[in-house]
Formats: structure tokens, C-alpha cells, sequence
């Protein structure tokens, strides 16, 4: 199969009650900062990593339109449409495409125990995606995902409105930094089309909405 028809069979077959008016995109690119799939789902892009083929293209595709359709984590609804995902493949007689599914289920859900690190890495993105997204926003959007209550989620990451805190600090010291070097360039030299990029948290799904009700 192409890349194309990768996708239309995926849509197709594992999704086709999703995007029936194909408002979302989803492309081939060089380069991914070392990711091999990523989803936008505020630009409502699917990015690919060329060169992939076969099942294995078939599986990350599954995985970024699960990720679509549910949210930016690999929590309790994104594992679950995998798992639906996985079922399906059985009965349509593609072992290996389910044994690909599951083989990523299982490695999220055991090693994909949200850690202290791994969470504050989240409030980073959401902050770097939102800059104006509250702490209480952050904290809900988040716990929600986790099946936990505020007060949980808060005894649980003790650190995460300083986390927040020092994101919204490096946030603003970043557009402060590229509003000045912009103010220093000339137009004649070309350059006003090409700023700076800010820096990003590094992460593989980096396109948080996280004023986004759930």
C-alpha cells in the first residue's frame, strides 16, 4: 500500500466514525525531532515519519488517530481505543497488526506509570502550548485524564504549581528574548521571516489543549 491508501484504510476500516468531514490532515515529513508520529490536535495535523512501511505504518497510524480521538496521553481512553483497535484487527484476520497494538498497550501500561518527572514534564507542555492556561485549568485537565480528584493529583505531584510557575517564567523569558532579537534585526537583511523558534519542553505529543473540557 502507499502512504495514501495506508491511511484511507485505516480511516476506513479502524475509524469511520471519525473526522467524516476530513477537516484533519495527516502527512509524511523528514523529521520528527526523533518522534516517528505525532498528533496536533489543535491544528488538526497528523505528522508521519517517511521511510515506514507496512504494519508498522498501519500501527502508528492507529496510534496517532487514537491519540486524536481521545486525548494527548497514553492514560485509560487512549488505551482503551488501542485496545478496540487491537480487537478489530483480530477479526479481520491481521495478527500481526494486533500483536504490534498490543505490544504498545502493554508496554504503556506498564511502563507508562506516571511518575513525578513524567507529570511535571505534562505541566510543561501544557504551558508551553497554553501560555495563558491557569494552574487550576492545567490541574484538571490532567488529574481527569488519570482518574484522580484535585485533592489527589495535588498530594501526589506536591511540586506541580511551582513546576507551573517556573514554566510560565521560562515561557515569557523566551518571548521576551525573540521579541528582542527580532527588534534587532533589519528587513532589508531578510531575516523578520525567519524568528526564532521558542523553546519547547521536549516531548512527543506536544500539542496540549488544556483549556479543552473534557
Amino acid at each position: 500500500m502507499t502512504f495514501t491508501t495506508s491511511v484511507d484504510y485505516i480511516r476506513t476500516t479502524f475509524f469511520p466514525g471519525w473526522d467524516k468531514g476530513r477537516r484533519w490532515q495527516v502527512v509524511q515529513v523528514a523529521d520528527l525531532d526523533g518522534a516517528q508520529g505525532r498528533c496536533e490536535r489543535k491544528i488538526k495535523t497528523i505528522s508521519v515519519l517517511g521511510g515506514i512501511e507496512r504494519d508498522d505504518l498501519l500501527a502508528l497510524l492507529i496510534h496517532e488517530i487514537a491519540h486524536a480521538i481521545s486525548n494527548d496521553f497514553h492514560g485509560k481512553r487512549w488505551l482503551q481505543r488501542m485496545e478496540k483497535a487491537a480487537s478489530h484487527a483480530d477479526q479481520q484476520g491481521l495478527p500481526t497488526l494486533a500483536a504490534l497494538l498490543r505490544q504498545q498497550i502493554v508496554g504503556y501500561q506498564d511502563g507508562f506509570r506516571m511518575t513525578a518527572a513524567m507529570m511535571y514534564g505534562e505541566i510543561e507542555n501544557c504551558v508551553v502550548s497554553e501560555p495563558q492556561v491557569t494552574f487550576p485549568q492545567v490541574v484538571d485537565f490532567l488529574r481527569r485524564d488519570w482518574g484522580v480528584n484535585r485533592n489527589q493529583f495535588l498530594r501526589r505531584f506536591r511540586r506541580a504549581e511551582r513546576v507551573f510557575e517556573e514554566a510560565q517564567r521560562n515561557v515569557r523569558e523566551s518571548a521576551e528574548a525573540k521579541a528582542k532579537w527580532l527588534d534587532q534585526q533589519s528587513p532589508e537583511a531578510g531575516l523578520l521571516n525567519t524568528p526564532a523558534p521558542l523553546p519547547q519542553t521536549p516531548a512527543k505529543h506536544s500539542r496540549i489543549n488544556c483549556n479543552q473540557s473534557k
